[in-house]
């Protein structure tokens, strides 16, 4: 649909919602709410919940990709380094 010159950004905008919402009426939703916790954030309630669980120690994450340097990639990883709470994720 991005590639066909026949249709406005309106159209494609329309059938790529409506094919989302046909796909998201067949799946259904892997949870009902997020943990409740203290802080204001989901995914740190999140965490917060796995953490507790794990005797309060931070998750450890590692990213790896070969597409960190000069790719689309690389990109959308500056907010998960940026933002992430370490509090609850070391990396």
């Amino acid at each position: 649909l991005n590639y066909q010159s026949g249709l406005s950004p309106q159209e494609v905008f329309e059938a790529h919602r409506s094919w989302g919402a046909a796909l998201e009426a067949r799946i259904p939703p892997s949870f009902t709410s997020w943990p409740s916790s203290s802080s204001s954030s989901p995914a740190a309630a999140a965490v917060g919940a796995v953490g507790a669980a794990a005797g309060r120690r931070p998750l450890r994450v590692g990213y790896m990709s070969p597409d960190f340097y000069m790719h689309s990639v690389s990109y959308f990883i500056h907010a998960a380094l940026r933002y992430h709470d370490p509090t609850f994720v070391h990396v």
